[in-house]
């Protein structure tokens, strides 16, 4: 049984306790939880765990602990992530694993031993669906294509407001693409690897009164040839979660909950080098539906306590690498490398940062 620390009481905080608390997570005790405003959070009491205002203070008092999961602003991650590595303390982050890639790197610096104690929180890579995504992709041989539109993270102004750290440069880092679509970036790198090059275009307020993006659209290139384009924003409503894979051997459409899978009866590459018309490749379908995953945190966080890795430091590194490359290249105008130079990325901070201080951010479009 590993006895562990929240080290915030907000929304997602709220979950895990709830979940460890009402002993859903085999292998987990709920020991501590850090809560700086507890007389506004009184439902903090009713998990039986030791409730301090500082990471410091549990440390001391809290007991025997074994574990640490992150889930505090994301500027606090990399510092919570030292001191529980140097308590010899196991790590479980809520993504991002930061709000820079230029301070992770001192993490990339630790030996591995160290690092291998650091598990990010992408609970989509337990879904069926996309393990199912991941066991089939080698059949499709060579891919050319991929699209991804994910629009479905509808926000309100009331969500937007609802911390004053959230939606904001200074205190979040950022908007959509270093919050809700790390875990689409996340899984496009579990899928198809780390893109090479990014050609974004992003929204800034679009249509909320904020500073930071709530949406964008984003070319992403292989240097082997592959290609695909992934969509996302919070300001759309209903949204979609449509992705199409494309490749030689036929391709997999995966819309909500419901897989169809389409394979040539031979390579398209094959048939077309070989064919004596101009097309009539035959194919066949079938179609996949797959059960709500309500359960996919339990699953996360009990591979955790079973000592499962299914998603660590580098992982976390690569999504937010990713997300720097879509903000460059729409600030810049063009086609940027995925492992971009960290004092350029400074600099596009340094500029967000200044427009939100001075109310010159590119702002609500009502248009």
């Amino acid at each position: 049984m590993k006895n562990v620390l929240l080290t915030a009481y907000g929304s997602m905080g709220r979950l895990y306790a709830n979940l460890i608390s009402s002993g859903k997570v085999d292998g987990l005790h709920l020991q501590a939880v850090i809560c700086r405003h507890p007389a506004k959070n009184p439902g903090v009491y009713g998990h039986g765990a030791g409730v301090f205002q500082s990471f410091e203070e549990a440390l001391e008092k809290a007991g025997r602990l074994d574990a640490v999961i992150i889930t505090s602003p994301h500027k606090t991650h990399v510092q919570y992530i030292k001191q529980a590595l140097e308590a010899g303390l196991e790590v479980l982050c809520e993504k991002p694993l930061s709000d820079t890639l230029a301070s992770t790197n001192e993490l990339e610096m630790l030996p591995s031993h160290e690092r291998d104690r650091i598990s990010m929180i992408f609970n989509w890579r337990s879904r069926a669906s996309m393990q199912c995504l991941k066991a089939r992709l080698q059949r499709l041989g060579r891919i050319s294509y991929i699209h991804w539109i994910a629009n479905f993270w509808y926000r309100t102004d009331y969500y937007h407001k609802s911390s004053p750290w959230r939606s904001t440069w200074s205190g979040e880092g950022g908007g959509l693409l270093i919050n809700q679509a790390q875990h689409l970036l996340d899984i496009w790198n579990f899928l198809f690897g780390l893109p090479d090059s990014v050609y974004a275009e992003v929204d800034y307020g679009k249509w909320r009164d904020i500073s930071v993006d709530d949406g964008f659209t984003a070319l992403l290139s292989y240097d082997d040839g592959r290609k695909g384009v992934l969509a996302s924003s919070t300001i759309d409503s209903p949204g979609s979660n449509h992705l199409e894979i494309h490749g030689e051997n036929g391709k997999l459409v995966l819309d909500g909950k419901r897989l169809v899978i389409t394979e040539n009866d031979c390579s398209s590459i094959d048939f077309a080098r070989e064919a004596d018309s101009i097309g009539g490749l035959s194919c066949h379908s079938q179609t996949i539906d797959f059960p709500e995953d309500e359960d996919e945190y339990v699953k996360m966080l009990s591979s955790f306590a079973n000592g499962g890795h299914a998603a660590g430091l580098e992982d976390g590194r690569n999504a937010l690498m990713l997300a720097q490359a879509v903000y460059l290249s729409a600030w810049k105008g063009c086609p940027v490398r995925t492992r971009q130079d960290d004092e350029e990325y400074g600099a596009f901070i340094k500029e967000k940062l200044a427009g939100e201080r001075s109310g010159t951010h590119q702002g609500l479009d009502t248009q």
